[in-house]
């Protein structure tokens, strides 16, 4: 229940001290984005509503020393009932998951139940860094398995989310797969990227002006592209830890698109592993669908310019 509170409750001594708590970025920092989405989805409820966390020019910059680790949440109707896909940019499998579930459905979930006049669903998590710590997160796992479910079990109402698993090299035409079936989320997951002609991230965003000018200039100022590019390049050139976990491309701006979404790319999370740069992107309906080969294409352009092989791709759809 504390932790249901905190999910909604303001911190400005936190924030003072460059730091951040979800509650102050979910009601705070911009506006009351739950107060928000709760209006959306009661005056139409065939929307996707978007709350955001990550603010690009507070926590893309390699100077940010405290990110948050949910970065967005999406929520929209299925059935008659309030489902949502939390986006986390990290999470812990035993020592934040659990207590992130149980907030957000009680916290959030709780409150836009009443706002929106919805009963709630499912809720459904993406994330590109699952910390598990063998030392104590395998026996702390064991003893809650073993000591038995304290809670009546939830029946999904939420079709499985569409999983569509394709070759390398078929990537050029997978993406059409997204549109199939009737599943409000579907994943297309190619484990490993082909190269293809090589092209900037300017040219490959030449086409979608809108997109362009909110990743190379996020209001008027930041160059996402070239900022995420920059840390993989002085990543790379330190020769220390080979993974990353906090390159997080977003052209929204919550404020300018509190009524309607600029470009139906939600975010794109981009995670060097291994020596190779991974992608998972989320998008939003057909209109997203089909600008599947860009995004592709954008992280193709940024492993070439920080001279990182690409790797593998997620993209996540989600529609009503």
């Amino acid at each position: 229940a504390h932790y249901a509170e905190e999910l909604l409750a303001a911190a400005p001594e936190v924030r003072a001290r460059g730091a951040y708590t979800y509650g102050d970025r979910t009601c705070h920092f911009f506006f009351d984005q739950i107060a928000e989405t709760g209006r959306r989805l009661a005056a139409d409820p065939t929307r996707v509503c978007i709350n955001q966390r990550w603010v690009p020019e507070v926590d893309l910059p390699a100077a940010a020393h405290h990110r948050p680790c949910l970065v967005f949440d999406l929520w929209f109707t299925y059935a008659g009932r309030l489902h949502t896909l939390q986006i986390a940019r990290s999470h812990d499998v035993y020592g934040g998951m659990p207590q992130n579930a149980l907030g957000i459905a009680r916290g959030w979930g709780g409150a836009l139940a009443r706002l929106s006049g919805l009963p709630l669903g499912d809720l459904c998590f993406l994330s590109i860094s699952n910390n598990y710590r063998v030392g104590d997160d395998g026996e702390n796992v064991r003893k809650a398995i073993q000591s038995g479910v304290h809670a009546p079990p939830a029946t999904a109402t939420l079709p499985p989310p569409a999983v569509i698993t394709v070759a390398t090299g078929a990537d050029d035409v997978a993406w059409q797969a997204l549109s199939a079936g009737d599943a409000p989320i579907a994943a297309l997951v190619i484990p490993q990227l082909s190269v293809g002609a090589e092209r900037s991230a300017a040219e490959v965003l030449a086409g979608t002006p809108a997109l362009a000018e909110r990743l190379l200039a996020y209001k008027g100022a930041l160059d996402q592209v070239g900022t995420v590019v920059n840390r993989l390049r002085a990543e790379i050139a330190s020769d220390g830890r080979d993974h990353t976990n906090s390159l997080v491309l977003s052209p929204r701006d919550p404020e300018a698109d509190r009524e309607r979404e600029a470009t139906p790319l939600v975010c794109l999370q981009l995670r060097r592993q291994l020596g190779r740069l991974h992608g998972a992107a989320v998008i939003l309906g057909e209109a997203g669908v089909r600008m599947t080969p860009l995004i592709l294409d954008l992280q193709r352009a940024i492993a070439a310019a920080a001279g990182v092989s690409v790797g593998s791709a997620v993209v996540v759809r989600v529609s009503t």
